[in-house]
């Protein structure tokens, strides 16, 4: 992330996000009553809520989402996010990757100092994940999906991107039937961050971003 960001975010104030290159309404909301969150049973589902978790800002969601470190050995470490190599070569990030407990910790300092904050997660197909981290792993899945992120300061600035994001979700090992993310791997591709012209006043961020300058 620029500079500029690390001096102006203290007066951060998020308005209406772009879908697309084109500006609309945004949905701008603490955490709600009656939202019809859901229930991890289906793989689309954890994508889902990851959208809904940034839309409503309820962290206890995100925390769900994750797979937490276990104690049965078969997965210790739990949940990774993996930051995008050229954030870390480029001096933007200072860490490969986040801990479950850093993302959570990360997330939470995002929600909680937005106004209005927008991620879209497009469409894609998932494959069949046989091996993770060595061992096989049952009803495990990844998907690669182009995201968008979006959020503007008071000073008129605006911070958005069209990367990727790499999800591998499996069983969650607390709950019979539902799924949980265990890892997530932020990814940049040129030809998709360069696909809009920016409105002036602009520049691309990337979540991992994000997550790493909150985290600080």
């Amino acid at each position: 992330m620029k500079k500029t960001l690390l001096i102006l975010a203290a007066a951060t104030v998020l308005s209406a996000p772009f879908t697309g290159c084109e500006e609309e309404d945004s949905v701008t909301s603490p955490v709600e009553s009656g939202i019809d969150w859901p229930d991890r049973t289906e793989a689309e589902d954890c994508v889902a809520i990851m959208e809904m978790v940034f839309r409503h800002g309820n962290i206890d969601k995100y925390r769900d989402l994750l797979l937490r470190p276990d104690t049965s050995g078969v997965f210790p470490q739990g949940y990774i996010w993996f930051n995008q190599v050229e954030d870390i070569t480029g001096g933007e990030v200072e860490d490969l990757y986040l801990n479950c407990d850093q993302d959570i910790a990360a997330t939470d300092s995002i929600l909680s100092n937005s106004d209005s904050l927008y991620l879209d997660i497009f469409t894609a197909d998932w494959d069949s994940l046989e091996i993770f981290r060595g061992k096989p792993c049952s009803d495990c899945w990844k998907t690669i999906r182009s995201y968008h992120l979006f959020w503007r300061m008071d000073s008129g600035r605006n911070y958005f991107c069209y990367f990727y994001l790499k999800l591998i979700i499996g069983p969650d090992p607390d709950e019979d039937n539902k799924y949980q993310i265990y890892e997530a791997f932020d990814l940049q591709e040129p030809f998709v961050s360069g696909r809009c012209k920016l409105p002036e006043n602009s520049e691309y961020t990337s979540l991992g971003e994000l997550k790493d300058y909150f985290l600080r």
